[in-house]
């Protein structure tokens, strides 16, 4: 018997007691603001740690990490609690006239702060400044908003933005392209490792594809929330109705994206901290593009078509475009088992 179809709705409850609702976003919100303060008590977290390590063997042992388990999972099940009586959100957080917070920028947000600890986590462990990888982010924000803006206006609607230059500025209006961000994130590597003479670019890249991975996870969320880049409609029995759109069950292609990124960076941040790569300049990076690129041309099949002019094509833009990414992830994967890292 095929399961219901879920019809999504911009603010989607868990459940529902009495006159109170727990919702996704709120449970999404206590999670991040639960991530930012373990990072602001990690140093006490760690002086604990230490402390129970100097104990008497004869004094019976405190388990530390279940007991700090435990109090989290408490602080997040209260700040859900709270945010769900308090707050009721829709598609945007918080609006100041014409200014306001949306899901999709919350969570684009979010992709940097969660990277930037992962690469501070990085940095130390291998002996590299802070100040490089505040710079190195620096060029990373930039590289990744303008390669983004530029990638959309350029590869799926030239003649109007080439006609209308001051409107690739209105970046609040929306349209970002993956594939530019790709573009824009190789380009100011390139930029600071040159900057930098004691950064190789491959070095840089198969460090911070981890943390690319794991951003498109947050994205493709924030493409969920606001019911866009939806996927052509189906039967299948997990199909989403995006209300906001209209009334047809669709394939949840943001969905399945966001997972396959998430998988995408679980096996990069493996692979890294099993140090397999460490004398294979360029593995990590290959291997991003080739898993990557090749889930995207796939997915690309289910996916509405975002640009008019691509109707009647055999492959669409998203599609033209994730090849030659595909082809130069193989070359550098094959080039990477002949090469030694380059510090």
């Amino acid at each position: 018997m095929l399961l219901a179809f879920i019809e999504w709705s911009v603010s989607p409850e868990i459940f529902h007691f009495g006159p109170f609702s727990l919702r996704w976003y709120n449970l999404f919100i206590s999670i991040f603001i639960l991530f930012i303060y373990l990072v602001i008590t990690r140093k006490r977290t760690k002086e604990i740690k230490e402390s129970l390590k100097r104990k008497p063997k004869n004094e019976p042992e405190t388990n530390f990490l279940v007991s700090n388990l435990l109090v989290n999972v408490i602080v997040i099940i209260l700040l859900t609690i709270v945010l769900s009586v308090l707050f009721d959100f829709g598609p945007e957080i918080i609006n100041f006239g014409i200014i306001s917070i949306r899901w999709y920028g919350f969570l684009f947000a979010m992709a940097f702060v969660a990277g930037y600890f992962i690469m501070t986590w990085v940095f130390k462990k291998e002996g590299r400044p802070q100040t490089d990888l505040e710079q190195l982010s620096v060029y990373m924000i930039f590289g990744t908003v303008i390669g983004a803006r530029l990638g959309h206006c350029l590869f799926y609607n030239p003649t109007y933005y080439l006609s209308n230059p001051i409107e690739i500025l209105k970046v609040w209006e929306g349209g970002l392209a993956s594939h530019g961000a790709a573009i824009g994130i190789i380009t100011a590597i390139y930029i600071f490792s040159n900057k930098k003479k004691n950064y190789s670019m491959l070095w840089v890249l198969d460090r911070v594809v981890i943390v690319v991975a794991l951003a498109g996870t947050f994205i493709r969320l924030g493409n969920l929330f606001n019911s866009e880049i939806i996927g052509i409609p189906t039967e299948v029995s997990w199909a989403f109705i995006f209300t906001a759109v209209d009334n047809i069950p669709r394939h949840p292609a943001q969905l399945y994206e966001s997972i396959a990124y998430f998988v995408v960076f679980l096996i990069l941040l493996l692979i890294y901290y099993k140090r397999i790569e460490k004398n294979k300049s360029g593995l990590l990076f290959g291997l991003f593009l080739v898993l990557v690129f090749t889930f995207r041309f796939f997915v690309e099949f289910i996916k509405e078509n975002q640009s008019g002019f691509e109707a009647g094509m055999s492959l669409n833009m998203g599609q033209l475009l994730s090849i030659p990414f595909v082809i130069a992830g193989f070359v550098f994967i094959a080039k990477s088992f002949k090469s030694k890292t380059k510090k």
